[in-house]
């Protein structure tokens, strides 16, 4: 009697386990863009005080005027004059002291992984950090000028390693060309990696396993 009792019991364990897992990727994936459609929808709510009543009927509406003005600043700025006074103003913008580093830092993050800015971080690497017997995922910036390397006759590099998982900070480091290997990953690949510590891996590397 124990032995079938012990049959049933492990029978319907692994039975739950199996309709646990298979169903928990899609309810986490569901919950994450439900959290952030709702986040969204709360970040826009004052857009809803300002937006006549025939507006209000349709569905989120909120979000389908920020999309829709979001396509149409991008097709002004599409044009010479538009796109130099989007210049001033951002020179307004830099010449307030409190705003300034906080609007440089996004607008910079933002650039670096946009379409247009394809060399801003040149390379994936994979740098010794934050001790020499472990390693972690930084995008190579550049090569720093020698006047300012710290030792002379020596190449170094400049690598940002973003924190996992809030890729908006991080760590400048300075380290030579010993120190870093480059990996073969784009930046989207990298940033999904640390986003997910990496749990996700690209596809092309989960055949492989």
């Amino acid at each position: 009697m124990p032995k079938l009792l012990s049959k049933i019991w492990n029978y319907l364990r692994s039975t739950f386990f199996s309709g646990l897992f298979a169903l928990l990727p899609i309810t986490l994936t569901i919950v994450l863009f439900h959290f952030t459609f709702m986040l969204i929808k709360g970040w826009l709510e004052p857009i809803l005080h300002i937006m006549p009543s025939w507006l209000k009927a349709i569905p989120h509406s909120e979000i389908v005027v920020v999309l829709f003005v979001i396509f149409i600043v991008g097709a002004i700025l599409k044009t010479l004059f538009f796109n130099e006074l989007m210049h001033y103003f951002e020179e307004i913008i830099s010449s307030i002291p409190v705003i300034k580093p906080v609007y440089a830092s996004i607008k910079q993050l933002v650039t670096a992984f946009g379409n247009k800015d394809q060399d801003t971080f040149k390379q994936v690497v994979l740098v010794t950090f934050p001790h020499k017997s472990s390693y972690s995922i930084g995008f190579l910036t550049g090569q720093l000028p020698p006047e300012l390397a710290p030792i002379q006759g020596k190449k170094f590099y400049s690598i940002f390693v973003p924190a996992t998982p809030n890729p908006t900070s991080g760590f400048y480091l300075v380290v030579t060309e010993d120190d870093f290997v480059v990996l073969d990953l784009t930046r989207q690949e990298a940033m999904t990696l640390l986003l997910s510590g990496g749990i996700i891996l690209p596809d092309r590397f989960k055949a492989k396993q």
